[in-house]
């Protein structure tokens, strides 16, 4: 008995031995100008299909429906259901002028390395392109990250949301922290999120990234102001995801979870959704279209709080806020609300960094205190490497 108990101690303290450096090695690769690399990216994106298009992650919590926002026809549905999943981005996207399978369900990812060193002009062209093949009905969803959630930001990303919107098109954004509030006003149909537990608190969370989110408080700023946003979740793990397989498996996953959960809710409630997926969109576009509170704004800031904490830059991050509340034309009495997210620099892996000493209602009530809207910060300084780091109390 006592050789087992010590064979079996010998063999966790070689898996922990042989299994913590490639860990740790998955979440460093993950970031960093490496992944440039051809053979990082496509590792990586091969690990993501490998593990995705086998293992169902994401998770809709319960009363979240994606047939309140589109309906997909029958042969969609069936494709989604059986994994067939055509995946097309800005490298292969002439692809699609070929034959496509009718029983396939096409997904068409925006990957942050399509838009890394590109002109503004040029992403906002590769964008495009994407958008006008969904629109063209050549492309059932988009799944994007960060560089292109935050490039729709605007006016241009407004009208190009409206369009994808009235042809149909599903459109998922990978939110994993408050750089992602400043775009929450254009609704997107499906946010995948990344979720990690501390403290209590659930959080949507980017791995070196402070601007760790409440999921309850992104939660409440989504209902009040009725922007139908699908939540759909699943555990930040050590799959890299922000790459092609990644970022489509995920959507499908999404989509499917979404969709099954509206079919469920339909048939305990006797309704009958209809499978024309453009009509149902047109029909649901006013709502969508009127998302966002009419008096709310959703604002991101990035600022460095770590040489001094938030003392020091608190009449920085009030200046900046005073310019992103009020853009031309606008005056500021039809303010009402403001949502920020407060990104304060990254954590230093594989070293853990200083502290930045930012509390988010400390700066809420400085924020009120200074300005004549209601100030709602949503962001925490926290990354998945902190939060990590403090589970082993170093």
């Amino acid at each position: 008995m006592r050789g087992t108990t010590k064979r079996r101690l010998l063999l966790a303290t070689a898996l922990i031995v042989v299994l913590a450096p490639n860990i740790i090695g998955i979440l460093a690769l993950q970031n960093g100008p490496w992944t440039h690399s051809p053979i990082i990216r496509n590792g990586q994106s091969f690990i993501a299909g490998a593990i995705l298009s086998r293992i169902d992650l994401v998770s809709i919590p319960e009363g979240e429906d994606l047939p309140r926002l589109t309906s997909l026809p029958p042969a969609k549905l069936s494709a989604l259901e059986n994994g067939k999943i055509a995946i097309v981005s800005s490298p292969n996207l002439a692809s699609l002028e070929q034959p496509q399978k009718a029983d396939s369900f096409v997904i068409a990812t925006i990957e942050p390395l399509d838009l890394v060193g590109k002109s503004r002009a040029a992403q906002r062209e590769l964008v495009e392109a994407i958008d006008d093949a969904a629109t063209a009905g050549k492309i059932d969803a988009i799944v994007e990250a960060t560089a292109s959630d935050a490039l729709r930001a605007g006016e241009w990303g407004r009208r190009s949301v409206i369009r994808l919107r009235a042809a149909g098109v599903i459109r998922c954004v990978i939110f994993d922290g408050a750089h992602h509030v400043g775009s929450l006003a254009l609704a997107p149909d499906i946010l995948i999120i990344p979720v990690t537990n501390h403290a209590g608190e659930t959080y949507p969370a980017h791995w070196f990234t402070r601007d760790a989110v409440p999921l309850k408080l992104l939660e409440e700023a989504l209902r009040d102001n009725n922007i139908e946003s699908t939540i759909a979740r699943f555990p930040r793990a050590g799959i890299p995801i922000k790459n092609r397989n990644g970022m489509a498996w995920l959507a499908a996953q999404a989509i499917r979870g979404g969709a099954k959960a509206g079919k469920t809710a339909a048939q305990s409630t006797g309704k009958v959704h209809r499978a024309s997926g453009t009509s149902t969109r047109q029909n649901n576009q006013h709502n969508k279209n009127s998302g966002s509170g009419k008096n709310s704004r959703f604002v991101s800031i990035t600022v460095d709080c770590e040489n001094g904490g938030t003392q020091a830059v608190k009449p920085r991050i009030l200046n900046e806020l005073k310019g992103k509340i009020r853009p031309d034309g606008r005056n500021d009495r039809e303010v009402g609300r403001v949502y920020l997210g407060l990104t304060t620099g990254n954590s230093c892996f594989p070293y853990k960094s200083e502290a930045t000493g930012f509390d988010r209602q400390e700066l809420e009530k400085y924020l009120n205190k200074h300005l004549p809207y209601h100030i709602i910060v949503l962001s925490e300084p926290l990354s998945v490497w902190d939060i990590y780091l403090k589970r082993l109390s170093l």
